[in-house]
């Protein structure tokens, strides 16, 4: 397994990073909320889309750390949780918008 003789230094600075990413997210969706304009109605699924990164995050990082001395589980279980992240977080923003387009929907919106 790879190692770098730096310690927790870059890792700390890439969460860091990563954390100030998400809370100029929930900001700025915090702040888009309050428009009256129907295009940015997609606050609440921003705010469940920043959620569901934080709780993997936190998983993907306990997986890290309880599975350092596995490398080809950390992998497994890595890549399983970014790929359903992932997914997650695109149905989350774009169901909404697909099943609004259906000709017989309820949850039709008018975009102006």
């Amino acid at each position: 397994m790879c190692s770098s003789g730096d310690g927790i230094l870059p890792l700390l600075l890439l969460f860091v990073d990563k954390i100030v990413l998400l809370l100029v997210g929930s900001f700025l969706s915090y702040e888009i909320r309050q428009a009256s304009l129907m295009s940015f109605g997609d606050s609440r699924q921003v705010i469940i889309t920043i959620y569901n990164i934080i709780i993997f995050g936190a998983c993907g990082l306990i997986l890290m750390l309880l599975l350092e001395s596995a490398p080809t589980s950390l992998y497994i279980f890595t890549s399983a949780l970014v790929i359903f992240c992932t997914s997650i977080s695109m149905a989350t923003m774009f169901l909404p918008k697909v099943c609004g387009m259906t000709p017989f929907s309820q949850f039709k919106r008018t975009y102006k």
